[in-house]
């Protein structure tokens, strides 16, 4: 008779090229100068249950897997047929690593007083990434818990201010 370990642990290098987003959670008010600032992506931090895979799974970033090119945009949920709100290469949204998380800093258009007021309401609860994961560990379970998966690298795409959030560490300060 083979008996099965309870849990198993895999390590993968991811091929294809799938563009993946995660929600995390946006709190606070527009600055005076029309800027946000927060936590984009809680390192060591899980999210909620994710069930865009086969089988449910929490996520997590290790600190340091994001990736953050010249070309990362702002949106309002991944509407990127609209303007971006800010874009690293114009440098109105940077982004900094921080032990907390990757922390971003954006100056929101003055145009975009919808946004601001949406986010001062809180109307738009939370900020989403789009990323690219390149490497990655999962851990899947047997005893009907969600797998884990830590992503270890990634490319971050874009990010996009929305209405809910996947994780609670995520904060607008």
């Amino acid at each position: 008779m083979k008996t099965t370990p309870e849990n198993t642990t895999e390590t993968r290098s991811v091929a294809a090229e799938r563009v993946q987003t995660r929600v995390m959670e946006l709190r606070g008010l527009v600055r005076e100068d029309n800027s946000i600032s927060g936590i984009a992506v809680p390192y060591r931090r899980s999210s909620v249950v994710l069930n865009d895979r086969a089988r449910p799974y929490r996520e997590s970033f290790q600190r340091g897997s994001l990736e953050v090119g010249e070309n990362v945009a702002l949106y309002v949920q991944h509407d990127h047929t609209s303007l971006p709100l800010a874009r690293t290469g114009a440098g109105t949204l940077q982004f900094e690593e921080t032990e907390e998380g990757l922390r971003f800093f954006a100056m929101l258009p003055e145009s975009r007083t919808d946004v601001a007021e949406a986010i001062t309401r809180g109307d738009i609860g939370g900020v989403s990434i789009g990323f690219i994961a390149e490497e990655d560990k999962w851990e899947h379970r047997k005893d009907g818990m969600p797998s884990t998966r830590v992503v270890t690298r990634a490319r971050l795409l874009e990010c996009s201010l929305v209405a809910a959030g996947a994780y609670p560490d995520a904060i607008l300060d």
